[in-house]
């Protein structure tokens, strides 16, 4: 073997340069990795109002950008109506050498928005997250068919059905809802524009909220679901309607 006729001298010279020549992992350029979050914000007689928060490493070590969107979803048809841009952030460089001032900055975006000042608008009650159950503390528990994820008081039958095909158009649209309002950071590939999100079996109920929209007195319920796109390492937890059964 090379090791066993070098000289100790060349030896150590061998070791000394292969270590510098190696790149270290931390030094590796990381993967993209983007988490889109809801939490409840607000709710009048029509609609339901989430602060959506969207956070991207732009494959860059020590970075993070961190869009946020107030997103109004129809209390009737469960679709999302509007939507407004409320902040971007970037956050750059090592935390232990750079003072937060120079970390941390607020940049400009159109169109910017107070999200209280708009709740008060739409006279709007505020909303907490955990207003919504968890899926052990709900009168609904959810569970998955072959085609489909469903909600129901566990009688034999689910009351509130989504579909999965509908399910992955409902994330898609969430997404596009995003971009149309608050525009990508840079040019290039935006893992949010080519989502590749399946095996939704594999999703996970985190949170519960039931709501009755008015006039109509008919129960909605929204499901807080964490999925994730594994092909562009995309995390989401977003609130979608779950239409009743044939709905």
């Amino acid at each position: 073997m090379l090791l066993r006729v070098l000289s100790p001298s060349l030896l150590s010279a061998a070791l000394t340069a292969l270590v510098f020549c190696t790149p270290a992992p931390s030094q590796a350029t990381p993967p993209r990795a983007l988490s889109v979050e809801d939490v409840l914000f607000g709710e009048n007689a029509t609609h339901l109002f989430v602060l959506r928060t969207v956070s991207d490493n732009l494959e860059t070590h020590m970075t993070e950008l961190t869009d946020t969107l107030l997103i109004a979803i129809n209390l009737q048809n469960g679709l999302e109506d509007n939507a407004w841009p409320v902040q971007r952030t970037l956050e750059s460089g090592d935390v232990f050498t750079r003072a937060p001032e120079d970390r941390i900055r607020n940049l400009s975006i159109a169109d910017q928005i107070n999200p209280f000042d708009l709740l008060a608008k739409e006279n709007a009650r505020p909303l907490l997250d955990s207003a919504a159950k968890t899926v052990t503390d709900a009168r609904l528990q959810k569970w998955y068919s072959k085609d489909n994820y469903a909600i129901g008081r566990w009688i034999g039958t689910p009351e509130f059905e989504l579909s999965f095909s509908r399910l992955k158009a409902s994330i898609e649209t969430s997404f596009q809802m995003i971009r149309t309002t608050l525009p990508a950071y840079s040019e290039g590939y935006d893992p949010l524009t080519d989502t590749a999100f399946s095996n939704f079996e594999k999703c996970q109920t985190t949170r519960l909220y039931l709501t009755r929209p008015q006039p109509a007195d008919r129960l909605r319920v929204f499901t807080k679901l964490r999925c994730f796109d594994q092909e562009n390492a995309i995390w989401s937890w977003l609130y979608m309607a779950v239409p009743e059964v044939g709905e």
